[in-house]
C-alpha cells in the first residue's frame, strides 16, 4: 500500500511547476453536474493537487457520465486557456458508470472504455501544447463498486433508478412533502427487498455472493485491459501510471482500524460522517476522498511502489 507507516512523508527539494486536470465522473466531479460527499467535505480532487504541490487545477468530471463523455470533458478542456507549465498531470477516473449502467444486462463493455481512455490520452498528448511533460493516470475501480459491499445497497440504488426515470418531474414542486415521504418509503422497500434476496439461494447460488463475484470478476478483466493499455504507452514512450483503486478499497475494507473508518454505514442513513468510508451506496465520504487523494499522491511519490508486470502488446484488449 502506498500509505504505508514505513514509506517516509519527504517533502520534494523543488516546488516544481504543475497542473492537474481532472476528467471523469462523480468521483472526482466537485461540482460540475453535482458533488456527491458529505456536506461541506471535499471530494480527491480537491485535496490531490496540493498533495503534489501543483499551482494550478482544473476541473472537467461530470456526475452521471460514462467513459464516452470524456472526448467532449477533453474537448472543452482543450478549448479553454490555459497556463503554461513545466508538467501536467491528467487524471482519468472513469468506468464506473458504465459499468453500473450495464450489470443487470451482463454486457459490461470493458473494450469499449478502454478504447474511450486510449482515444482520450491520445488527444490530449497531440492537443495539449501548454505542458511539455505529461503524466496520464488511470484507475480500476473499488472492488465492490458500485455497491459498496452489499447486494441490498445495489438493490435499493436499481429500484430508486426504476422508479425515478418513470416519474414525470414536478418542476414547480421539486421537494414537495409528497416526494420525500415516496422517496423515503422506496428507500425502506428496496433494502428490505434486497435483504430478502440476500438471504435466498436459488438454484444455489446466493445473489449477494454471485453479485460480488460478478463484480469482482469484472474489475479484473479490466484491470488486465488497463495494464496492457499502459503497455502499449510504453513503447510511445508515453508516462501513464496505473492506480489500484481496487487495492487501496480492498485494504480499507479488511483493515478498517488501521484507516481509522468505518465501512458499514453511509453518511446519508447515519448520524455523522466523521469516520464512514461511504456517503451513499456508492460514493466516497471525505474521509474515504481524503484516503483516496493520499494513495494516488504516495503512489506517485514514490515509484517503488507501482506495480510492474510483463507486457504483450499484441492484443492489449
Amino acid at each position: 500500500m502506498a500509505t504505508s507507516d514505513k514509506i517516509a512523508k519527504t517533502q520534494p527539494t523543488e516546488t516544481p511547476t504543475k497542473k492537474v486536470v481532472f476528467f471523469g465522473d462523480s468521483l472526482s466531479d466537485h461540482g460540475n453536474n453535482g458533488k456527491y460527499t458529505d456536506a461541506g467535505g471535499k471530494v480527491w480532487s480537491e485535496i490531490f493537487p496540493k498533495l503534489v504541490y501543483a499551482t494550478v487545477s482544473y476541473n472537467y468530471a461530470i456526475s452521471e457520465s460514462s467513459s464516452d463523455n470524456l472526448e467532449v470533458q477533453i474537448s472543452n478542456y482543450l478549448n479553454a486557456s490555459c497556463p503554461e507549465t513545466d508538467k501536467a498531470i491528467y487524471s482519468l477516473l472513469t468506468g464506473g458508470n458504465d459499468v453500473k449502467n450495464d450489470v443487470p444486462n451482463a454486457h459490461i463493455n470493458i473494450h469499449n472504455i478502454i478504447d474511450n481512455l486510449e482515444s482520450s490520452i491520445n488527444k490530449i498528448q497531440s492537443g495539449d501544447k501548454a505542458s511539455a511533460q505529461k503524466q496520464f493516470l488511470v484507475f480500476n475501480l473499488p472492488t465492490t463498486a458500485p455497491a459498496a459491499n452489499s447486494f441490498s445497497r445495489f438493490t435499493h440504488y436499481k429500484i430508486k433508478n426504476w422508479y425515478n426515470e418513470g416519474q414525470v418531474p414536478d418542476n414547480n414542486n421539486d421537494n414537495s412533502f409528497v416526494d420525500m415521504v415516496a422517496d423515503t418509503l422506496l428507500e425502506k422497500a428496496s433494502y428490505a427487498v434486497g435483504g430478502i434476496l440476500e438471504n435466498f439461494n436459488v438454484l444455489g447460488i446466493n445473489p449477494r455472493a454471485y453479485f460480488n463475484q460478478y463484480m469482482e470478476d469484472t474489475n479484473s478483466n479490466y484491470t488486465v485491459s488497463l495494464k496492457n493499455l499502459i503497455c502499449v504507452y510504453r513503447k510511445k514512450h508515453i508516462d501513464v501510471k496505473f492506480i489500484d483503486l481496487a487495492e487501496h478499497h480492498k485494504q480499507i475494507i479488511e483493515n478498517p482500524d488501521v484507516y481509522g473508518v468505518d465501512p458499514g454505514p453511509h453518511c446519508i442513513t447515519s448520524e455523522g460522517c466523521e469516520n464512514g468510508l461511504y456517503f451513499d451506496l456508492i460514493h466516497f465520504s471525505t474521509k474515504g476522498h481524503e484516503l483516496f487523494a493520499q494513495f494516488v499522491a504516495e503512489t506517485l511519490r514514490h515509484p517503488e511502489l507501482q506495480q510492474t508486470w510483463e507486457c504483450n502488446v499484441q492484443d492489449y484488449l
